[in-house]
């Protein structure tokens, strides 16, 4: 399950629809996002409109998941409570948009490639989780470069299937796709030599997602994860807008990174998505809006909030970007 969180998480959903949806997606004209390194702020003062960082916010209420509620199901009931007139509709166009580009969050091949290049440079996994998987684009490309039997999970059976039929059209029998949810995988403890989670840990709350993650890992096995940041310490209006509904705990790589460690996690490689990554990613998403403008009008709504996600990012980007650790349980 993908979560566009736009600027960072994958899930079908982006920062306009986390305000209504789970997913996130933005991105930004990183001032050196070319290098693909981790930009870092100047965070020795926290963000006059950052939440303290002890204190893990979620992207949808706890109390539906313990319902059994899914993301999905959690936005819908909440834009029934303000109409149920719109709520299908809304939702209906805004994930066809999302479903039909070709990842539901910003990143690309390359940048997919470095991580997995980074992860076997300490071994060979046989068995990998991707948490997230959207229409699958990672998934598949761990199974080729790694060899391993791959689990995939999303919460949108429509893009569990689009993966098992790529899968099954490049022979790739060792990529398994099942619905299921990243808050509990059902997997048992110790099950997987590498965890993958591209962009969806805000959908959790940062430090709860790896929590929660860490006991599914074997001895010595590795959790890549990408998460939106902060790359200011002076956000635009717009983008703290855009960002304060849809993942008001957001922070700096730098405050991210002393959770890391606090939690006992070994940093082992580190990059940033560059521009070029963000860019392709709203260059899809405006195609898709033009097929959906041609049923759904130029005016509706959900396809007016994509537009307006992709004119903050044109504008300002480079206030926000996302970064990526792969890591490893510290030794005791």
């Amino acid at each position: 399950m993908t979560i566009h969180l736009r600027p960072t998480c994958r899930s079908g959903f982006s920062l306009s629809a986390l305000r209504r949806h789970k997913r996130l997606g933005l991105r930004a004209a990183a001032p050196e996002a070319g290098r693909g390194d981790i930009i870092d702020a100047a965070e020795a003062r926290p963000l006059r409109h950052a939440p303290d960082a002890s204190q893990e916010t979620l992207a949808f209420p706890e109390l539906l998941r313990r319902l059994g509620y899914g993301i999905d199901d959690a936005l819908r009931l909440k834009w029934q409570a303000r109409d149920p007139r719109l709520a299908r509709a809304y939702l209906d166009v805004y994930q066809g948009v999302i479903a039909g580009m070709r990842r539901q969050g910003p990143g690309s091949a390359a940048s997919t490639g470095r991580a997995i290049a980074a992860a076997l440079r300490h071994g060979r996994p046989e068995r990998v989780l991707e948490l997230a998987c959207g229409n699958g684009e990672a998934a598949l490309q761990l199974a080729e470069a790694t060899g391993a039997a791959v689990v995939a999970i999303d919460q949108h059976p429509a893009s569990l299937e689009r993966l098992a039929r790529a899968a099954a059209s490049r022979g790739l029998a060792t990529v398994t796709p099942r619905l299921a949810d990243i808050a509990a995988p059902g997997e048992p403890p110790a099950s997987f030599d590498l965890i993958w989670a591209e962009g969806c840990a805000c959908l959790l709350g940062f430090e709860r997602a790896l929590r929660l993650w860490r006991p599914l890992l074997r001895p010595g096995g590795l959790l890549f994860v990408s998460e939106p940041v902060w790359l200011s310490t002076r956000p635009s209006a717009p983008a703290r807008q855009l960002w304060r509904s849809g993942y008001p705990g957001m922070a700096g790589p730098a405050r991210r990174e002393n959770q890391l460690r606090a939690q006992g996690w070994d940093i082992l490689d580190r990059f940033a998505l560059p521009r070029a990554d963000w860019d392709a990613y709203y260059e899809d998403m405006a195609r898709q809006i033009a097929a959906a403008a041609r049923d759904a009008g130029p005016d509706h709504p959900a396809l007016a909030d994509l537009r307006r996600e992709i004119a903050v990012h044109q504008a300002h980007g480079g206030e926000y970007g996302q970064a990526c650790w792969l890591l490893r349980p510290a030794s005791r």
